[in-house]
């Protein structure tokens, strides 16, 4: 077996990494967004998709944790400048920024800090 890479004789060179100058890692400045509450009771929304539309760039959607979201979601392109930005109601059970351990949450600890989104077809993602 020949490993990858610049090898003489190889048929095919690998391909190039991903460009992730653009990519960005952490939560964004969200000062003077406007915050859009999702979820069955005494919410703005109780549809997610009609929440995802009604956002403009700077708006954050705060979606109730442990609720279950029910469909296939889509993000349609909005013109302007800013972020449109889903989260859970539960963000304060997140590692706090900057953490030098660089704790990861683990799926059983915080299940029901989480909203779920679920397939149109009844099935959990």
């Amino acid at each position: 077996m020949v490993a990858l890479g610049n090898v003489p004789g190889l048929a095919q060179t690998p391909p190039a990494l991903p460009n992730t100058a653009g990519v960005e890692t952490c939560f964004p400045d969200t000062s003077g967004y406007a915050v859009i509450t999702v979820g069955p009771v005494g919410r703005d929304f109780s549809d997610l998709q009609t929440a995802i539309n009604a956002a403009t760039p700077g708006s954050m959607l705060v979606l109730d944790a442990g609720a279950t979201f029910k469909g296939s979601f889509t993000l349609p392109n909005k013109p302007g400048n800013g972020w449109i930005i889903l989260t859970s109601s539960h963000t304060h059970l997140l590692p706090a920024r900057g953490n030098a351990n660089r704790t990861r949450t683990r799926p059983p600890e915080t299940a029901r800090s989480r909203p779920k989104r679920r397939h149109a077809e009844d099935r959990y993602e």
